[in-house]
């Protein structure tokens, strides 16, 4: 019986961290959006994601996954705001 208990406290804190994890992650691409929405009120779009992926890297904000692949996110944010200006 103690084994199965240790088993089921174990899988609640995987799922707890996998949950923190996910919510922290989700977080962070958010607070990139806002960022480059912020932004884009007074710069142009590829001026605001350039901005944007800077002030998250300061910011420690995915920050070893926005060094690695800034290029990538930037064409991909590009994208995405141009698709929306498109949609309205």
């Amino acid at each position: 019986m103690k084994n199965k208990n240790n088993k089921q406290s174990s899988l609640k804190k995987i799922f707890r961290n996998e949950s923190e994890s996910k919510r922290k992650f989700d977080e962070g691409w958010t607070a990139f959006s806002l960022k480059v929405r912020e932004y884009e009120r007074e710069y142009p779009t590829e001026e605001a994601i350039k901005m944007a992926i800077v002030y998250c890297i300061d910011n420690g904000i995915h920050k070893e996954y926005l060094e690695k692949n800034s290029f990538h996110i930037f064409n991909i944010m590009l994208q995405i705001r141009a698709d929306q200006r498109n949609r309205s």
